[in-house]
């Protein structure tokens, strides 16, 4: 096969002496593309076209959501429409986020997609709801859940501000038992100090009103009021005696649920 390329060449070459001149004087020029490629293909070689690039595809832009709500206040979503439908999350003030159903059968209640991809639903009293809600789909009901048999007994994340000068913010946990309506918690540590609460419930237990005493005997009164629309939350307050100056903040959550705001109640 070589000695066969060789040869062409040598042949071209000689066709290419022998031609007459053009009447400029000008000698043709062999065509050395042509050659290349006939040598290539005497080689065995297999030509390869170039491939063809294909334009950047832009990327494809999401379209906005037609109907956003926006929260009035920090509002807790849950799995129903309704306030006795379990927490699954909640909207913090001023964030906005796209609507997904609707509930009108009692009062307006909104189905919401969080932007950690829970659905979940909050009150209409606690939205602003922007867009064109007509192609909003109504939504049924889930069952009615349980009601949630209510007590003070289990491990509450607790957060504290105080009115005493030297003390500052704190959070814990606490640990309280509940037999009848007579509550006890802790001793559990704020501010390097161990601390204990006693005290008696409500008959629902919605509300606790009691004594918080210190490591070093210091007492101060406590109440706390459990959050109607998240009843894993309650909102308190503590003082010493009669003076309302050393009034701070005392509040907690119970199953993951989040610090309850505002705190003091």
């Amino acid at each position: 096969m070589k000695k066969l390329s060789i040869v062409l060449v040598s042949l071209t070459l000689l066709l290419s002496a022998c031609l007459p001149t053009l009447g400029g004087g000008e000698v043709p020029q062999v065509d050395r593309d042509a050659t290349s490629v006939a040598l290539t293909i005497e080689a065995g070689q297999q030509v390869v076209p170039p491939v063809q690039q294909n334009p950047p595809q832009q990327p494809t832009q999401t379209p906005e959501p037609d109907v956003m709500a926006t929260a009035n206040v920090n509002a807790n979503c849950r799995s129903g429409p309704g306030g006795n439908f379990d927490f699954l999350g909640s909207l913090k003030q001023g964030e906005s986020v796209p609507v997904i159903g609707q509930n009108t059968v009692f009062e307006p209640w909104w189905q919401l997609e969080l932007s950690d991809g829970t659905q979940c639903w909050v009150t209409g009293e606690s939205l602003t709801v922007n867009g064109n809600t007509d192609n909003i789909p109504h939504v049924a009901s889930p069952a009615t859940p349980t009601p949630k048999v209510l007590t003070w007994a289990g491990t509450w994340d607790i957060w504290v501000r105080s009115g005493i000068s030297g003390y500052t913010n704190a959070e814990g946990t606490m640990t309280c038992t509940q037999t009848g309506t007579t509550v006890n918690c802790g001793p559990f540590l704020l501010y390097n100090l161990s601390w204990t609460i006693y005290g008696t419930s409500g008959a629902d237990n919605m509300t606790f009103l009691g004594t918080l005493r210190r490591g070093d005997g210091a007492q101060f009164n406590m109440r706390w009021y459990r959050n109607e629309s998240n009843l894993d939350q309650f909102g308190g307050a503590w003082w010493m005696g009669s003076d309302m100056s050393t009034d701070g903040d005392w509040c907690g959550s119970i199953n993951d649920a989040p610090k309850p705001d505002p705190c003091k109640r």
